[in-house]
C-alpha cells in the first residue's frame, strides 16, 4: 500500500479530547505497521494505556529513527530518487 485516506465522522465522536487521541495514534501507527503494546511506557503513542500527551515521547522517537535508519540510512537526493525509479522501471515490467 502506498496511500490511503482517513474519513471520520465527528459526529459520532462525544468526546473531542479522546478522538484527537486516537487519531494521533493512527496517525503514528501508520507511519509503519506499530501496534499497541502492553509494555510501552504510558507516554507513548503505542501504549494501550496513552494519555494525551503535546509532545512525542523519546521512546517513540527512538522507535521511528531506528525504523526509518534501518530502511534508508542517508538523505533521500534528487539523483538518488531518479537512479531508484530507473531502477524501479528496469526490473517492474508494468
Amino acid at each position: 500500500m502506498f496511500g490511503g485516506i482517513i474519513e471520520i465522522n465527528e459526529e459520532v465522536f462525544e468526546n473531542r479530547e479522546l478522538t484527537l487521541r486516537k487519531l494521533k495514534q493512527m496517525f503514528f501507527f501508520s507511519l509503519c505497521i506499530f501496534r499497541a503494546n502492553k509494555t510501552a511506557p504510558e507516554d507513548s503513542l503505542l501504549s494501550y494505556e496513552y494519555m494525551h500527551e503535546e509532545l512525542m515521547s523519546e521512546f517513540d522517537l527512538k522507535i521511528l529513527k531506528t525504523h526509518y535508519y534501518k530502511i534508508y540510512p542517508q538523505p533521500l537526493t534528487y539523483n538518488h530518487l531518479f537512479d531508484l525509479n530507473s531502477i524501479a522501471r528496469k526490473i517492474c515490467k508494468k
